[in-house]
């Protein structure tokens, strides 16, 4: 069974918007047909197109709404739940407030801990993150003496973005569970051989 994906990601307002920070922080925008002119303040679709209704302005959803991790967990959430695809997700993030938030609304929900200079023992990172099933750290974290560790306390190792034979071999040798890569072709024929 393959496993879905999806990786969130948490990103951070740009300075100097026209209007304040908390006001862009909602996740509709009327659009007023102006350079610039843009009204991020509402919180429903719905909402927004009332407030547009007649004056020839557009909703569309906020690019750069960042939601607390506890309401962006719930929003993931949702549409896992819709779709029907719990046993098939895992949940990736940096933030590990977003899995912590999730692992406390879900506890069926499988999740990963991805890491990309934490050089601490992964059993601690996966602790940290709302114990996580897997830890997804940056490849050059990885050594057999943290997977071997990792593994005896029942916990996946994932490690990305390996690209080249050499990487792979690395991480081959020291027994990760999967390797994650830009261009997964090359790899399989590697492992094929």
């Amino acid at each position: 069974m393959r496993i879905l994906l999806l990786m969130l990601a948490s990103f951070v307002m740009a300075a100097g918007v026209a209007t304040p920070a908390a006001a862009q922080n909602y996740p509709w925008c009327e659009y007023l047909g102006t350079p610039g002119g843009r009204n991020c303040g509402f919180i429903s679709w719905e909402q927004c197109m009332e407030s547009a209704r007649g004056n020839g302005s557009d909703c569309r959803q906020n690019t750069q709404y960042t939601p607390p991790p506890e309401e962006f967990a719930r929003m993931v959430l949702e549409r896992i739940r819709q779709y029907q695809l719990e046993p098939r997700v895992v949940l990736l993030s940096f933030d590990f407030r977003t899995l912590v938030a999730m692992r406390e609304l879900a506890p069926e929900i499988r999740l990963s801990a991805l890491t990309e200079t934490d050089t601490r023992d992964f059993r601690i990172i996966a602790e940290e993150a709302g114990n996580t099933e897997i830890v997804s750290p940056e490849f050059h974290l990885v050594t057999p003496e943290k997977v071997e560790a990792a593994h005896s306390a029942g916990l996946q190792v994932v490690p990305w973005t390996a690209n080249t034979p050499q990487d792979w071999d690395m991480l081959i040798q020291a027994r990760v569970d999967a390797i994650v890569t830009d261009d997964p072709a090359p790899l399989i024929a590697y492992l094929e051989t």
